[in-house]
């Protein structure tokens, strides 16, 4: 018995220092800071912006990404008493992306429907919304764009697996101690794979989430994660090692399991692109947010086609009230791709809030399990 806790405690040990060594090189990320921009980072659309920041493709994001196609000719965009249509334009270029073409083909049926409503058309517009999810979320997660360290998915299943092992071994360790044999061992080695279960749903959805991570998202997540390794591992060994004395040949792994489940989630570090997007969309927030820059404005550029512009992005970017209070006061004449028929007159602030409408009705019509 002493040889065989001398082994589960060596073992213990390995596994906690190579999860140790797994988060110090592949999961540390250097510090975000805000570097000061005077265009668009990589050319980026409003909607992969959005996409880039929180990791997901909002409401917001695609409200913005019918903006920014109607600031570029793709559709005309019919505002009255609150709902919205748009009306054809000109199909997405080559220098647009594939998804792009793909969402703008089905909404006009490849230029057949001159109109899209959301009361007539909603199949197609949820359609054409998911392609644009897809297509957007495509863009960072695999090629030069990926944001994420590719190795550090690999490495993050590596220490699950670790763990994984080191929670099955010490149910067999504390079932064989209780003299059970296999068909006894299998389901308390099954229980105690639950913990590990529960880790990897989480370490994938904090891999999923990595570049928006927050410290206090941090410790929740890791919080959730150790209570229910705890609980479970606790039982684990007072269930399967009785009397209590022997859990002391289980509870080395255990304690090694544990440690592996809650440090997986955090193994998951930024991709070198991902560090310097994220560093320059930062700049980029600030840079909207300031009355007297002015990112992005092209030679020639008037203030108002600026603004409907780079109203989307802000949006995205959370700063759309200060981009907004810039030109609050300003009296600009409306889009040509805009028809107003609102009963309030045309606004900054009125357009905007049109934005969000547009943002609230695609979230209402979302069906349960659909993005």
């Amino acid at each position: 018995m002493e040889a065989l806790w001398q082994w589960t405690l060596a073992g213990a040990l390995l596994v906690a220092l190579l999860a140790v060594l797994a988060y110090f090189f592949f999961g540390r990320d250097s510090r975000l800071e805000a570097v000061a921009v005077d265009e668009i980072p990589d050319g980026l659309s409003a909607l992969q912006v959005g996409m880039a920041v929180d990791g997901i493709v909002s409401g917001e994001d695609l409200g913005a990404q019918l903006f920014d196609w109607a600031a570029r000719g793709n559709v005309r965009l019919a505002l009255a008493s609150g709902e919205w249509t748009l009306i054809q334009g000109e199909r997405p270029g080559e220098d647009a992306y594939a998804y792009e073409q793909e969402a703008w083909d089905r909404l006009f049926q490849a230029g057949e429907r001159q109109q899209v409503k959301p009361a007539e058309h909603h199949a197609d517009i949820l359609a054409a919304t998911l392609t644009l999810q897809n297509g957007a979320e495509a863009c960072f997660t695999t090629g030069k764009r990926r944001m994420s360290d590719a190795r550090s998915a690999y490495i993050a299943m590596a220490v699950w697996l670790m763990g994984a092992a080191c929670l099955l071994a010490a149910a067999v360790v504390a079932g064989r101690q209780r003299g059970l044999n296999a068909y006894g061992i299998a389901p308390l080695a099954i229980g105690a794979m639950i913990p590990a279960v529960v880790a990897a749903w989480l370490s994938g959805w904090m891999q999923r989430f990595y570049q928006v991570r927050s410290r206090r998202r941090n410790s929740l997540v890791a919080a959730t994660i150790l209570l229910c390794d705890a609980v479970l591992g606790i039982l684990t060994v007072n269930m399967l090692a009785s009397p209590i004395y022997l859990a002391e040949q289980a509870a080395p792994m255990v304690a090694a399991g544990l440690l592996a489940a809650f440090i997986a989630p955090f193994v998951g570090r930024r991709s070198r692109y991902g560090h310097w997007l994220l560093c320059r969309l930062m700049g980029l927030r600030d840079a909207l947010a300031d009355p007297d820059r002015f990112p992005g404005r092209r030679q020639g550029e008037s203030k108002e086609a600026y603004f409907f512009r780079m109203l989307p992005y802000a949006q995205v970017l959370g700063v759309g009230d200060e981009l907004v209070a810039q030109y609050a006061a300003l009296d600009m004449p409306c889009p040509e791709w805009l028809d107003w028929q609102e009963a309030e007159p045309f606004t900054a602030m009125a357009l905007q809030r049109r934005l969000v409408g547009i943002r609230d009705q695609i979230l209402e019509r979302k069906p349960e399990g659909e993005w």
